[in-house]
């Protein structure tokens, strides 16, 4: 196990202490050794020493020394170490570093010396490190890189001067730093890298030139190099084609690029476009990358077909057609990502043969229209989202090969409703987001049946009455589906979810020419007015209210009598008036029936009786 073990100076510096350094040892187990050294205005150094005896190997150990003013006083005994050791200066200024100011640490491996303020680096000043492999010099004042500095860095591999000042280098700069791997120039004043700069440079695999003001750049003779930083710059165009190098890994975001002709670059793993003035692209089918990115330009139209694409990421530009040839070669395309555009219209064959796609994204857009073919070939996309459109309807069969459907958005559009058997190929689908539309009912027991994996349910902002979304919420929940708490809360709500209570306990609009007569003419009649108020005092109605014996009724069926959700509105009212005069009607008639049948019995027997006399007279 590796443990870093870090071990600073004494919290209180004494009086008259003038510079001071610890020692902090890695090791492979828990056993530390801390040295800890200062100097006092005698120039006498006070060592103190606590040693745990160790078992593991020491990995490398870290020297930090505190207020150097001046190297040439500074007189710390340096001495080699079975282990490598690293040199780093904090809490200092050091203005200048002159010829062979680190001559005594020969053997360090790595050197930090950032934010010490160093303005000038002499011609020497690293002579003697001969075991240096990391040069740490960010966030200083250096203003240029003169030949001659690194001339004896023979093994250093790391070289970062971030965020300095620095405007100019000199042709052969690095010369001698011949094994450099990775150069870190980001955020400084460069305006142009020349041929000769970087020429010497054989080994290098990683630059980073961001957040310089580059207006020109070349890389002959970086022909190893694979990943090049180059965003946050004022590059308008690449002069020189990239096509020999090896890069994998290309950044050219937040430039000035307005167009951009793929012909030149390199076969990549990565190409960042992103946050420029794009407007038009140029020999796209001959790109070669996993991950293209795009976001944030200026193009309103592709009119050519991508190749070998993994993943393509074009948000937040002003596209208004998905043409059928985008992809047309592009099989292996895993993620595509078109929100935040214009777009209006996808043509039915844009994702043909996009069998492995996985995600799709065509949010805040404006279409209106899903052709029940788009998405034919999609047979492994586990995300749709089409939320933010002007979508009405989706037609049966749109979502018939998305059997891997894990996540549907379909928030912020124009449904009024959901037809539940327009889902019912998405076997796998477990999250469904219908936000913000103007549904006001749903048949859970049929959306559940057809969506049987289903787990969450987003619902907030559709036209809810408070009594159906109850009904709503407590029927998803018996099929342990989730739905998701709105943020409404300052309105009338269930769960943070908007709700309207208008007394009203159907879900069903009164358009039919029987409710509107429940709702209008039946309230008005002569009939009802009766049957509600007169009829209650009538000897009928106490009779057969004798039958009524609420006292035998047990606690469960008096609450069936007498558990009212909501007051009931005019239509219920009336509906319950006609259900009761329905009730009645039929009792009087079976009575009557009755009656007339006895009656008839009568007749039919005393005729019978006659016709026996008679008879027996005969005889």
């Amino acid at each position: 196990m590796i443990v870093i073990l870090n071990f600073c100076v004494l919290s209180t510096i004494l009086v008259g202490v003038l510079d001071a350094c610890s020692e902090s040892l890695v090791y492979d187990e828990n056993e530390i050794v801390e040295t800890t050294t200062s100097r006092d205005e005698y120039n006498e150094y006070d060592e103190n020493t606590l040693t745990i005896p160790s078992k593991g190997k020491v990995l490398y150990g870290t020297i930090t020394c505190y207020y150097i003013f001046s190297l040439e006083q500074f007189n710390y005994s340096y001495q080699d170490k079975p282990y490598d050791q690293y040199l780093k200066i904090e809490n200092s200024t050091l203005p200048t570093l002159k010829q062979s100011a680190f001559v005594r640490f020969s053997t360090i491996t790595k050197l930090y010396l950032s934010s010490l303020g160093i303005e000038t680096i002499l011609p020497g000043a690293f002579n003697g490190l001969t075991a240096i492999k990391e040069l740490y010099l960010d966030h200083n004042e250096l203003s240029e890189l003169s030949k001659g500095v690194y001339n004896s860095l023979h093994r250093l591999e790391v070289l970062t001067l971030n965020d300095n000042k620095i405007q100019k280098i000199e042709s052969l700069a690095f010369m001698g730093a011949d094994n450099l791997v990775e150069l870190c120039l980001r955020n400084n004043k460069i305006t142009t890298i020349e041929d000769e700069m970087l020429k010497t440079q054989k080994r290098m695999k990683y630059l980073d030139l961001s957040g310089n003001p580059l207006v020109q750049f070349s890389l002959k003779g970086l022909s190893h190099v694979d990943t090049l930083n180059v965003n946050s710059t004022q590059l308008s165009e690449i002069d020189e084609d990239l096509s020999s190098l090896r890069v994998k890994w290309m950044d050219l975001s937040s430039s000035q690029f307005t167009t951009v002709n793929f012909s030149t670059f390199p076969k990549l793993d990565e190409l960042y476009l992103s946050h420029n003035q794009i407007e038009s692209l140029a020999n796209c089918q001959v790109l070669e990358a996993i991950d293209v990115r795009l976001d944030n330009n200026r193009i309103k139209t592709i009119n050519e077909t991508f190749r070998d694409i993994s993943r393509f990421y074009i948000r937040h530009n002003e596209l208004e057609v998905l043409r059928d040839s985008l992809f047309n070669k592009s099989k292996s395309l895993l993620v595509a990502d078109f929100g935040f555009n214009k777009i209006s219209t996808v043509e039915k064959f844009a994702f043909r043969n996009l069998t492995s796609l996985d995600l799709l994204d065509l949010q805040h857009n404006a279409i209106s229209r899903i052709d029940p073919v788009l998405f034919r070939d999609l047979h492994h996309l586990t995300l749709l989202d089409l939320s933010n459109n002007l979508i009405t309807e989706f037609q049966y069969g749109t979502f018939d090969s998305l059997s891997n459907l894990r996540i549907l958005n379909i928030s912020d559009n124009r449904l009024v409703s959901l037809h539940q058997y327009t889902f019912g190929s998405l076997l796998n689908l477990r999250n469904l987001h219908f936000d913000n539309n103007q549904i006001s009912t749903v048949n859970v027991d049929d959306l559940t049946y057809h969506l049987p994996s289903l787990r969450v349910v987003s619902l907030d902002n559709n036209p809810w009455r408070c009594k159906d979304l109850v009904i709503v919420r407590n029927s998803f929940r018996k099929s342990k589906v989730v739905i998701s708490s709105g943020e409404s809360y300052d309105v009338e709500n269930f769960h943070g979810i908007a709700c309207q209570n208008d007394n009203s306990v159907s879900t069903v609009t009164p358009d039919s020419k029987i409710e509107r007569f429940f709702n209008e003419d039946f309230g008005n009649s002569t009939f009802y007015r009766y049957f509600d108020k007169d009829f209650a005092h009538s000897r009928f109605f106490k009779f057969f209210e004798s039958f009524h014996d609420t006292e035998h009724l047990n606690e469960t069926q008096m609450e069936k009598f007498t558990a009212v959700d909501v007051a009931p509105n005019k239509y219920d009212n009336n509906v319950l008036v006609f259900s009761t005069v329905v009730q009645v009607l039929i009792l009087a008639v079976m009575l009557f029936g009755f009656y007339f049948m006895v009656d008839f019995l009568k007749k039919v027997n005393h005729s019978k009786q006659l016709e026996t006399m008679s008879q027996t007279e005969v005889c």
